[in-house]
């Protein structure tokens, strides 16, 4: 075989042949060991290599390849993904602190997340006075909810996620749902937003309205502003919260998401700990908990959850500009998770998710997925 390059492991990563991925690159990477911390294109191979390994969990050829190029900035990120899959926390850091940013000429999407992940241990710490997240937030409310609910729903996005899937989304949960109430944050809304919000207006549904938005044309804050959402509505209602992308397919009362498999449909029975997806095996860091679905109690563990997710996402906004920070929400997640307590939380379980929800998968159209 001719030399391995990035545009030929990209079409195998794309058929999920990760194992010829790994066995090919890794003898390029063997081969060329001399000049990869000067060659962008090796770089790159070096870059979606480990990613096969880790999608394969081969814990032997991922420290392999570390041991080749897990010292170079552009892939630190990859030993600092392994070091917190064996607890090394400490090493992890260490590893993170000498990552650089993301670069396309270095990088696959996969490593995107680089742009949006903290440096130092001691972000809980910096984040106490940035400016982001200690602002107060300016959107009005439009929505009287009454009481007897069991638990809210929250989703955010901007004016043109909202015409092409709320509609959908709120009929879903009608559907299927019951003593729920859904809080849609919408960044931006136009005349025509507004006229359907007037129109689907009901004591199950309410609207938190940006008008003024802290990032303007901002994808990944149309998606990270539900988490403020979230932490507003447990202050509104005392509610535990469900958090959801509102590109979904409601099939199933999402009740069931909110409590224990050994315990009953009660209020009184929801679990008072954080349930969120954890993906098993080696991941890189803002891979590790997803975050298109999420539960959070309405106690003091799930307030200051979500309060370090908001404190992270506003000291990654502080310091950026232009930066592509894709995954900043799944980075703040990871974050905030080891900055508090394990025993206050549990593992969304994923049957009862793909029985409550559709999820479009990564490439695939939308609007035809969630079609009827």
């Amino acid at each position: 075989m001719t030399a391995v390059r990035y545009p030929w492991a990209l079409e195998e990563f794309k058929r999920q042949n990760f194992d010829i991925i790994v066995e090919e690159g890794r003898k390029e990477l063997h081969a060329q060991r001399a000049k990869i911390a000067g060659d962008a294109g090796l770089l790159k191979l070096a870059d979606i290599t480990l990613r096969a390994a880790f999608m394969l969990r081969d814990v032997a050829a991922a420290e392999e390849l570390l041991s080749i190029v897990g010292g170079l900035s552009p892939l630190a990120h990859f030993a600092a993904g392994m070091q917190f899959y064996i607890d090394q926390h400490r090493d992890a850091w260490f590893h993170l602190a000498n990552t650089s940013p993301y670069r396309p000429d270095y990088h696959g999407y996969w490593s995107l997340g680089l742009n949006s992940v903290v440096r130092s241990q001691d972000w809980p710490v910096y984040s106490q006075s940035n400016q982001f997240g200690s602002r107060r937030r300016v959107y009005g409310y439009d929505g009287v909810v009454t009481g007897g609910k069991d638990y809210a729903v929250v989703f955010s996005c901007d004016r043109g996620y909202f015409k092409r899937f709320f509609e959908g989304c709120i009929a879903g949960l009608r559907r299927t749902c019951a003593n729920f109430v859904a809080y849609f944050y919408v960044v931006e809304p136009d005349d025509e937003c507004k006229a359907m919000m007037r129109q689907y207006q009901a004591d199950d549904v309410a609207f938190l309205i940006e008008d003024k938005p802290e990032r303007v044309g901002d994808k990944s804050y149309f998606a990270s502003a539900r988490f403020f959402a979230a932490a507003d509505t447990i202050e509104r209602t005392a509610l535990p919260v469900l958090v959801l992308d509102i590109d979904i397919a409601v099939q199933d009362d999402l009740s069931a998401l909110c409590y224990p498999s050994s315990i009953g449909l009660k209020r009184s029975a929801f679990s008072e700990k954080i349930a969120c997806r954890f993906m098993s095996g080696l991941v890189l860091p803002w891979h590790l908990i997803v975050a298109n679905a999420m539960y959070v109690p309405a106690n003091a563990t799930g307030r200051m959850f979500l309060d370090l997710v908001c404190r992270y996402i506003g000291h990654i906004y502080d310091r950026s500009t232009d930066e592509r920070l894709w995954w900043i929400d799944q980075n703040a997640l990871f974050f905030a998770y080891c900055a508090s307590n394990a025993d206050g939380f549990e593992k969304l379980g994923e049957r009862r998710l793909e029985k409550s929800i559709k999820f479009p998968k990564m490439f695939q159209n939308k609007d035809r997925a969630l079609s009827p």
